[in-house]
């Protein structure tokens, strides 16, 4: 299946529709990308400042995170459907020509790439992003970092089924919630 053949429901920020063949088979399109994670649930993100250099590191992915799993599992086997929550089948879109950019804001806030990565080729589309930023952009990477919204992007971009399809989270999104207690932003100088 190519594109979505009627109903479409949209569940936790994920767009699903229903497989025409098989009645347990669910076709989803990802919601907004995702921050890489570190062991204990926390986004992983660094600027790490050496000199007059600094580089930031931030990684990517779009797909389902467990929650939107569950979330759409239990969505779709709630009654009426009498679908069996356990024999669910969910698959990604079939998205071709997969891109993820970092993107930065300028002083009027439209955003300008940054670093571009094709992604791992294959659900969930990790990107990984090691760049070297200064002046403005170094300033937006840490408001970024430190949860305030408008300064970075990660913008996906891909076809399917020849048709454009985008999704972007802004980065500070990210690291607003976990600035207050345990996030792993990482500002060094060295």
């Amino acid at each position: 299946m190519s594109a979505p053949p009627g109903a479409v429901w949209t569940i936790d920020g994920v767009r699903v529709w229903g497989d025409p063949i098989e009645p347990n088979r669910f076709v989803y399109l990802p919601g907004s990308p995702q921050p890489q994670r570190a062991p204990d649930g926390s986004p992983i993100g660094a600027l790490i400042v050496m000199g007059g250099q600094s580089i930031l590191q931030l990684g990517a992915s779009w797909g389902l995170s467990e929650g939107q799993d569950e979330a759409i599992r239990a969505a779709l086997a709630a009654p009426p459907s009498g679908l069996d929550r356990a024999g669910l089948i969910l698959a990604m879109a079939p998205l071709g020509a997969v891109e993820a950019t970092l993107e930065v804001a300028d002083n009027q806030g439209v955003f300008a790439p940054l670093a571009r990565s094709q992604t791992s080729g294959y659900p969930p589309f990790s990107a990984v992003y090691g760049v070297g930023v200064e002046g403005l952009t170094q300033a937006r990477a840490v408001a970024a970092l430190s949860g305030h919204p408008g300064a970075l992007r990660i913008a996906y971009r891909a076809d399917l089924a020849g048709v454009g399809v985008t999704a972007v989270a802004d980065v500070a999104s990210w690291f607003a919630a976990s600035n207050s207690s345990r996030g792993r932003l990482s500002v060094a100088s060295g």
